[in-house]
């Protein structure tokens, strides 16, 4: 599998992982009233933002261009820890943390669940892809 393919699948996963948070946002924090695509686009920005300065866009980039073969099965499992533990240092760095309690707990579940199934699902059309191409090549 070309670096191409595999750093595109990996910005599809950044937009996918920020489309599924933002609206886990909106319902985390109760909006009433109309939510606009105004309001979808900030949070988008705010956690494509979040990605670039906690590291994680950076970490998760590296491992999905290092990891191939056998090892790109377990790239989901590493994308949600790595999604841990920048989301922790985040915490750390952002005074009196980025949620209360309770929602920061609920954000590390949904969150590292989220990571996990866009992860795996974009790791699965990676080898979709890598299957095809080898068919073809060798026909």
């Amino acid at each position: 599998m070309s670096y191409g393919y595999r750093f595109s699948a990996w910005l599809v996963e950044m937009l996918a992982e920020s489309s599924a948070f933002s609206i886990v946002l909106l319902v985390m924090s109760h909006v009433s009233g109309p939510i606009t695509a105004r309001d979808i686009a900030a949070i988008m920005t705010e956690t494509l933002t979040f990605f670039c300065v906690s590291g994680y866009a950076v970490s998760t980039l590296v491992m999905r261009l290092a990891l191939h073969g056998r090892w790109s099965r377990v790239y989901p499992v590493i994308a949600s820890l790595l999604f841990l533990v920048h989301f922790e240092v985040m915490n750390l760095l952002v005074p009196d943390g980025l949620m209360d309690t309770h929602n920061r707990f609920v954000f590390r579940v949904i969150g590292s669940a989220v990571v996990l199934v866009v992860a795996t699902a974009i790791s699965l059309v990676l080898k979709g892809i890598e299957r095809t191409r080898i068919a073809i090549e060798s026909s």
